[in-house]
Formats: structure tokens, C-alpha cells, sequence
């Protein structure tokens, strides 16, 4: 309110922080109550800022993530498809940030059953990550978990148990037989 009554409640420190509040709504569940503050602040950063500014990029995801928690896959896709678009051509094809997008869109995909496109992306995705992070690395086993919950999730349970089986063994040998996660 300060940043508000300081600012106005369109700058874009303003528009940030209504961004932050209905994220932190959104992840507290409080879905119908955090839609039209994401909506106001990526509409309004989209003016303010422009398309390419990390905070409107930061609002369009969190508003893509509001829809698809609702269920609106198709209203989340193209607003995942922009956040992907915009970060890949401004941060390039293999950065963390665009690896994210990337992700965040073969999920919303996989949801509306687009499996080939979804599996496509998951594949960028891990390559890209074990390359970079190791096969290993906690963020390359979440990439390749979601891959094997893409098999599972098409039918194709023969290869997501392979590739489940292969998850739990990797995350068992960089965690131990006792950790409580590979379990």
C-alpha cells in the first residue's frame, strides 16, 4: 500500500507488487482472489514496462499459472507460448530462464493432451539440463520425472516405467538408499 500511495498504482513498482501479492494468493489457494490482481498487474506492466521486462514476463507467467490451477489450460497456453517466445529471444535457447518457460509450457500442453509438442519440449528441456547441470543435478531428474509422467500419462506406461526406474535410481545414488525422497 505504501509503494501505491507513494508511487500510484500504476508504476511500475506498484504494478510489481500487486503481481507479488496475487502470486502469493495463488499458491496460498486463493485462486478467485488472486485473478484480478494478476490480471490488473500484467496488464498495466505490459503498458508500463513493455513486453520484454522481466517483471511483465514474471506477471504473465504467474497469471499462466493462475489460469492453468483454475483449469483454463487454453487461456493459460498462449500466455505460456508469449512468456517462452520473449525469453528465448531475449535470453537465448538454452537459458535457465527460457529452460523454465519451456517447461512450464510442455506442462500446460501436456495437460491439453498435445503430447508430441509437450514431449518435444520436455526433451529440450533435459537434454539441456544434462548437459549443463548433470543427469544427476535435482533440476535434470525434475525435468526427466516430468518427461516419464508425459509416457505415463499418454499410455505409454512401458516407457515411464523405464524412465521412472531411472529417475529412482539416479536420485537414490546422489541421495543414499536412506534419504527419505527416493523412496
Amino acid at each position: 500500500r505504501r509503494g501505491a500511495a507513494r508511487h500510484g498504482a500504476a508504476h511500475h513498482l506498484s504494478l510489481d507488487a500487486t503481481r507479488m501479492l496475487g502470486d502469493c494468493l495463488r499458491q496460498e489457494g486463493e485462486l478467485l482472489e488472486a485473478r484480478p490482481l494478476l490480471e490488473r498487474a500484467h496488464a498495466g506492466l505490459l503498458e508500463v514496462c513493455g513486453e520484454e521486462h522481466l517483471d511483465t514476463l514474471n506477471a504473465e507467467n504467474d497469471l499462466a499459472c493462475l489460469l492453468k490451477k483454475l483449469g483454463d489450460f487454453a487461456g493459460a497456453e498462449p500466455l505460456y507460448r508469449h512468456v517462452l517466445e520473449v525469453t528465448q529471444r531475449t535470453q537465448g535457447r538454452e537459458h535457465k530462464d527460457t529452460l523454465t518457460a519451456t517447461n512450464n509450457l510442455a506442462s500446460c500442453l501436456n495437460d491439453l493432451l498435445q503430447f508430441d509438442e509437450a514431449e518435444v519440449l520436455y526433451r529440450h528441456v533435459l537434454e539441456v539440463k544434462t548437459k549443463t547441470l548433470g543427469e544427476s543435478d535435482p533440476s535434470t531428474l525434475t525435468t526427466a520425472n516430468n518427461l516419464a509422467t508425459l509416457f505415463s500419462d499418454k499410455g505409454d506406461l512401458a516407457e515411464a516405467k523405464t524412465r521412472y526406474t531411472a529417475v529412482l535410481a539416479l536420485q537414490t545414488q546422489k541421495l543414499g538408499a536412506d534419504h527419505p525422497t527416493p523412496r
